[in-house]
C-alpha cells in the first residue's frame, strides 16, 4: 500500500499505536520503544543520526531478541527495501544502519508523523523467517470475514494444496480470536501458519480496507469481488 496518497483516519488505525492490546498479543512478544523527535527526522532523511539515547534503549531491547534477532519497524511500515526479507537485528548498530538506509516508505511515515506531533515508536518483535506458502490476507467488514487469499500470488504453492484443510482450520481458528478485538470496522489482516502445523496462526498486521491495499487473489474493481472464499493458485 502507498502511503503517500493520504494519511486518513482508517490508515492511522493501521498503526501499531492504535492496536487494542489484546490484538497486540496475537502479534507475540511485540516491544515497543518510544523514538525522539531527533530519531524521526533521521528516518525521514531531515538529517542528523539516531539519538545516543535511543541507541542505548535499542542495546537494552535487542539483549531479550539475542537468540535468534528482532524484525523491526514503525507502526505504519516496515524499513523493508526491495522483495528480499530483512535480515534479523541482533545489535543496536544494526537497527540504526536499517532505521536510516533511506527506505521511501518509511521516510513518508516519519515525516507525517512530524508533522501532525505524532508520538514516535519503534516495534521489535522476534525475527521469524515466514515461507512465502504460510502468508494469507483475510478481509474482514463488519465483523465479518469477507474473503481470504494466499498473499504471495506469484505462483501456485503444492504445500497449499497438500495441507488446505489445516490451513484453513488454523486461520479460522485465529479469526474467532481476532474479530472480537478488532478496533476498525473493515480492514485487511495479513496471518502467517505455522509451516509444521505445530504452533497457532499468528497476526503479522492489520491493513485499512482501502484500494492501495493489495486485494490478492480478489479484485478491487466495482466495490469488490469478496464472496466469501479462500482463494488460492
Amino acid at each position: 500500500m502507498s502511503l503517500q496518497e493520504g494519511y486518513g483516519p482508517a490508515v492511522w488505525a493501521a498503526d501499531f499505536a492504535a492496536y487494542p492490546e489484546a490484538v497486540l498479543d496475537l502479534m507475540g512478544g511485540i516491544v515497543p520503544l518510544s523514538l525522539e523527535q531527533g530519531d524521526l527526522e533521521a528516518i525521514a532523511g531531515m538529517g542528523g543520526g539516531i539519538c545516543e539515547d535511543t541507541q542505548a534503549l535499542l542495546a537494552e531491547e535487542l539483549e531479550g531478541f539475542a537468540e535468534g534477532g528482532a524484525y523491526i519497524r514503525l507502526g505504519l511500515c516496515s524499513f523493508k527495501t526491495g522483495p528480499a526479507p530483512m535480515l534479523p537485528i541482533f545489535t543496536a548498530g544494526q537497527a540504526v544502519a536499517t532505521m536510516t538506509q533511506g527506505n521511501r516508505r518509511a521516510a513518508g511515515v516519519a515525516q507525517r508523523m512530524l508533522e501532525e506531533g505524532r508520538e514516535g515508536v519503534l516495534y521489535l518483535r522476534p525475527y521469524l523467517e515466514i515461507p512465502r506458502w504460510c502468508e494469507y490476507r483475510m478481509f474482514i467488514r463488519e465483523g465479518q470475514v469477507i474473503g481470504v487469499s494466499q498473499y504471495h500470488t506469484d505462483q501456485s504453492y503444492p504445500q497449499i494444496h497438500a495441507q488446505l484443510d489445516r490451513i484453513g482450520q488454523d486461520l479460522a481458528v485465529l479469526a474467532e480470536r481476532l474479530l472480537p478485538l478488532l478496533h476498525m470496522e473493515a480492514c485487511a489482516a495479513d496471518l502467517a501458519v505455522d509451516p509444521l502445523g505445530k504452533a497457532p496462526a499468528s497476526l503479522i498486521e492489520l491493513n485499512p480496507f482501502v484500494r492501495r491495499t493489495g486485494a490478492c487473489l480478489y479484485s478491487w474493481q466495482d466495490g469488490g469481488d469478496f464472496d466469501g472464499g479462500f482463494r488460492i493458485l
